[in-house]
């Protein structure tokens, strides 16, 4: 009898009855079995992942410059004050000898009269080696007479124009200084542009008083540019760079990596550009660092959202599906990069209907449900 109330205990309370495995326990909260026909209905697609070199981008910010062969200042000749707003703005292009800005010397009486003494020496001075220049010419004239002749030598005739040439040379420099000295003693001085390019930089406004070798403007050519940018002192040189501006983005490349750390903290590392046309000068640019890491990627399909955490599902046997929770270090041209090594290599994982399956394996629209 005790026997038989011990049987009818166990089949109908399920005494006695062996409890679920841990590893049961876990098995229903991170796999699916499917049969042939729900997978069919679910249209799953499973791919193997892959390890790569993953481009890991991240963004930076830089400064623009011009290299020191493609930008001329322009500088206050003498002291003096501005009188006019300049002539152009900042971006403006200008032609070699354009009007920039213009100035008026700030020269006291007893410095006008010493600059104007010192302008009549240099008059002088420019005269005499014109003369020379004059009479050096007749000797070059006279000396090619005789050498062709053969009664003067080359090396004679040479030397001669030599001579010439450094008394014009001479003439020419005392009339220039001449006419600057002149230039502080009267009027306005016009400071024009030493080259054609395009203004990058203006520091002047009307009434601003200038001291002599005061910055005015930077003129620059167009051409390739430098961008400085900030990275951290640690962080590894880039595979690429792409910088983005308003216009779009161009592809930079590295010239130097920096060899010291500012008081901010960064390293400063060099970019050229080639085409920089619409880059301006001065102007702070975001520029994309691209990293290669290698490591797992699966397509982006393949994860599925539970909360904050992402899934993917693993085909571990046939039609059954283990979910991993992983960790993405990057999502680039349809791939995401897998931080840890929860997913292997050539290990399938479903790649179209990961959310699908996310449904089944918590309940909505039955799990395991046989058709």
């Amino acid at each position: 009898m005790r026997a038989l109330c011990a049987a009818v205990c166990a089949l109908v309370l399920g005494c006695g009855a062996p409890a679920p495995t841990a590893e049961e326990d876990a098995d229903a909260s991170t796999v699916v079995v499917l049969t042939a026909s729900r997978r069919e209905a679910l249209d799953l697609q499973v791919s193997s992942a892959q390890r790569t070199r993953f481009p890991v981008p991240s963004l930076r910010f830089g400064v623009v410059s011009a290299r020191p062969d493609e930008e001329v200042r322009v500088v206050a000749p003498v002291a003096g004050r501005m009188l006019v707003a300049p002539a152009v703005a900042v971006g403006d292009a200008v032609e070699a000898g354009q009007l920039i800005a213009t100035m008026v010397p700030l020269v006291d009486t007893a410095s006008r009269a010493t600059v104007e003494a010192q302008r009549r020496q240099l008059r002088g001075q420019a005269q005499s080696a014109a003369a020379n220049a004059t009479a050096l010419e007749a000797e070059v004239a006279r000396m090619q007479t005789l050498e062709e002749t053969q009664l003067a030598t080359a090396a004679e005739l040479a030397r001669a124009r030599a001579d010439l040439a450094a008394q014009r040379a001479q003439a020419s420099s005392l009339a220039r200084a001449e006419h600057e000295l002149g230039r502080m003693t009267r009027g306005a001085i016009e400071l024009r542009a030493p080259i054609a390019g395009v203004v990058a930089e203006l520091t002047t406004e009307v009434g601003m008083l200038l001291a002599q070798g005061d910055l005015v403007a930077r003129v620059t050519r167009p051409g390739p540019r430098w961008i400085d940018i900030a990275v951290p002192p640690l962080e590894t040189v880039g595979a690429r760079y792409r910088v983005r501006f308003a216009g779009g983005r161009v592809e930079a490349t590295l010239l130097a990596r920096g060899a010291l750390v500012g008081a901010d903290g960064m390293r400063r590392d060099r970019l050229l550009v080639e085409a920089a046309d619409e880059l301006l000068l001065g102007a702070t640019v975001a520029v994309e660092v691209v990293h290669e890491q290698e490591g797992v990627s699966v397509p982006q399909g393949a994860l599925a959202s539970r909360g904050a955490e992402r899934v993917v599902f693993v085909e571990v046997s046939d039609s059954r599906f283990e979910a991993r929770v992983v960790q993405v270090t990057a999502l680039a041209n349809g791939a995401a990069l897998l931080e840890d090594a929860v997913v292997e290599e050539g290990e399938s994982v479903v790649s179209q209907g990961a959310p699908s399956l996310l449904g089944e394996l918590e309940g909505v629209g039955g799990p395991n449900e046989e058709d």
